[in-house]
């Protein structure tokens, strides 16, 4: 697995934007055919699956998305199984931008002379762009755990399985939402 981890790792480190994408896809179907599967692109409104065999009459199905999260100022932690450390970082992260937006607001308000009911507005212009800054636009090229991992998981599960009743499927856009 580790093969394909690194290699994935350094031909595609990004896979967010259409282009990124596509080498990526061809690169999965490539290496399908190369393995002998059958492996095809479905494509479902922006959504570019690889469908890899046959999961209609596969036993067993293995999936992975294969699009890549932006980077975050603050770390993308699963849930923490500590109640209070739980807590702490669902609420203490808009805690922390909402202060922050709210300090900044306040100071343009102050530093331009501009009337204080502007700073309602200002906050939540700087709040939301700054859930947007922190989840959209900052290239990481560090995902070996999401999903480089999943990605290398599968290619070398379908290098094993060869000729069994298996399937596999690399998803788009999970990072968009889920969708």
């Amino acid at each position: 697995m580790f093969d394909y981890l690194n290699h994935v790792n350094d031909l595609f480190p990004v896979r967010r934007t259409k282009e990124q994408k596509e080498n990526f896809r061809k690169y999965a179907l490539d290496e399908a055919k190369k393995l002998g599967y059958d492996a095809k692109v479905e494509t479902i409104k922006e959504h570019n699956n690889v469908v890899i065999g046959n999961p209609a009459t596969a036993k067993v199905i293995f999936t992975a998305h294969y699009d890549t999260p932006a980077a975050s100022l603050f770390p993308n932690l699963m849930m923490p199984r500590n109640l209070i450390l739980a807590y702490l970082y669902v609420f203490g992260y808009p805690i922390i931008i909402s202060l922050l937006s709210l300090a900044v607001s306040y100071g343009i308000v102050k530093l331009c002379n501009l009337p204080f009911e502007l700073t309602a507005v200002i906050f939540i212009v700087l709040y939301l762009c700054s859930f947007y800054l922190m989840t959209r636009t900052f290239t990481n090229k560090h995902n070996k755990n999401d999903n480089t991992s999943g990605v290398a998981s599968i290619l070398s599960l379908m290098a094993e399985n060869k000729g069994k009743d298996v399937a596999y499927i690399l998803f788009d856009n999970e990072e968009k939402g889920l969708l």
